[in-house]
């Protein structure tokens, strides 16, 4: 099916980059009825057509048409000073896409520091990241896999770095969600988990999850707060609050 579909794929690219040489041609075929002048006129944009059309297709082909991978460089302001250097690598196939980022912060002084990588699957990287401090940790949200986000943590003085992946596996193996005996289908398709808002060493989190097995459009939803813990990074489910099935 995969071969099947480029193939397809191929075809409609040749016949859409045959149109403007096709009527270019019919253009001088016209032309050289009307005179010497008008069929040289008339032969020269079939001929920069054509190599023009010639071009774009290679160019295309050499760039995988459109499906990556593309390079990029991202430089983001911070609110907190400094600059968050973002190296980005784009794929995409005919199916979905990504994109992912390798993170370094310049802080006010100068010092560069690496802080982690992260990755939008199926969705856009809208580059907007923006780091959060709390005492001596620096937070920076980004994406993970497919429906959650990631939390990248640096500690200033001890150089310390430490991520989670902030998806279902993550949720259900807190404490606090075992305890409240939350109906949830871990391994059902297709539960997201949003990082909402990050404030000191809160960080809220929207959570939605399967909850039947024959019914795909039934989901629960809660939010969480989380906190970080000042002295080892750790983070902890604080607080669960009920929302509307959806």
């Amino acid at each position: 099916m995969g071969i099947l579909i480029i193939i397809l794929f191929l075809l409609a690219v040749v016949v859409i980059l045959s149109i403007p040489s096709g009527l270019t041609y019919l253009l001088y075929r016209y032309l050289r009825k009307k005179g010497e002048k008008p069929k040289k006129i008339g032969l020269a944009l079939f001929v920069l057509t054509t190599a023009l059309m010639v071009y774009i297709g290679i160019d295309s082909a050499m760039k995988g048409f459109g499906f990556g991978p593309e390079y990029e460089t991202e430089i983001i302001s911070q609110d907190i000073g400094g600059k968050l250097i973002c190296e980005s690598v784009y794929i995409a196939d005919h199916h979905s896409w990504q994109y992912n980022i390798d993170y370094k912060y310049v802080n006010q002084i100068g010092d560069t520091l690496d802080f982690g990588d992260g990755g939008y699957y199926g969705r856009e990287w809208n580059k907007d990241e923006q780091i959060r401090q709390f005492n001596d940790w620096l937070i920076l949200k980004t994406g993970a896999w497919h429906g959650s986000d990631r939390i990248n943590l640096r500690n200033n003085k001890t150089d310390k770095a430490i991520t989670y992946d902030i998806d279902s596996r993550f949720i259900e193996s807190q404490e606090l969600w075992e305890k409240q005996n939350i109906n949830s289908l871990l391994n059902y398709c297709c539960a997201e988990s949003f990082v909402k808002t990050i404030k000191d060493n809160q960080i809220i989190v929207d959570y939605k999850y399967r909850i039947k097995e024959n019914e795909p459009d039934e989901y629960g939803k809660r939010q969480i707060i989380f906190e970080i813990d000042e002295k080892s990074g750790d983070l902890k489910m604080k607080k669960i609050t009920n929302a509307n099935h959806g």
